[in-house]
């Protein structure tokens, strides 16, 4: 019932309606190193006012992150908590997203999630490490914020949800940047090279 909920809207609400609340999501690991909780302590920092809720999908193996994290929702009414999503269940997540949210505290190498939101023209902030950092054109398709800066992430949320103007216009820009078929290539390159220097 809850993930319903998240997936209401889509699209077609997404954008640029000053009216209605803005939705920013979180897909993947519950795990600290994800950074979920930058998301939740930068939301504690928002006045209340401000029209946004955050949406959180996924799964951890750590109990003590999780309760951790439910306590919070159950704290902050912005935040809802939606469980595990099968990954055919994604691209509606995304679809239902003014904002998807990838506040890693760690050197990603290859986001797809950031990517897969690019290709449906929903813009990111990112934390600014490693590949989430590649992929995203700050001030163009998203924002490159603090991996580890609440704050930072508060007063970027909350200027979202003050301006859909801002994020309209970066949604515009988010275009697919790579399919699996120039990942592979890429690849191919790279091991190619590689093998013919230890030829």
């Amino acid at each position: 019932q809850a993930a319903s909920a998240a997936f209401d809207g889509g699209r077609h609400a997404r954008h640029g309606e000053s009216d209605r609340e803005l939705t920013i999501g979180f897909v993947g690991r519950l795990e600290t190193y994800k950074g979920v909780q930058t998301l939740i302590e930068a939301i504690q920092l928002i006045p209340s006012q401000t029209r946004l809720r955050l949406v959180i999908a996924g799964v951890t193996d750590d109990p003590e992150n999780l309760r951790k994290i439910e306590q919070a929702a159950a704290r902050e009414s912005r935040i809802e908590l939606v469980g595990p999503l099968p990954h055919d269940r994604i691209p509606a997540f995304l679809e239902s997203l003014d904002v998807l949210a990838v506040p890693s505290r760690w050197m990603e190498t290859g986001p797809i999630v950031v990517l897969e939101a690019q290709a449906m023209g929903v813009p990111v902030m990112g934390a600014d490490l490693g590949g989430v950092a590649e992929r995203i054109r700050d001030g163009i398709d998203g924002w490159l914020l603090p991996f580890d800066d609440p704050r930072a992430w508060a007063a970027a949320m909350q200027q979202a949800a003050a301006d859909p103007g801002e994020g309209a216009a970066r949604a515009a820009n988010s275009v697919r940047s790579r399919s699996v078929g120039d990942v592979a290539a890429e690849m191919a390159a790279l091991y190619g090279e590689i093998h013919g220097r230890s030829t």
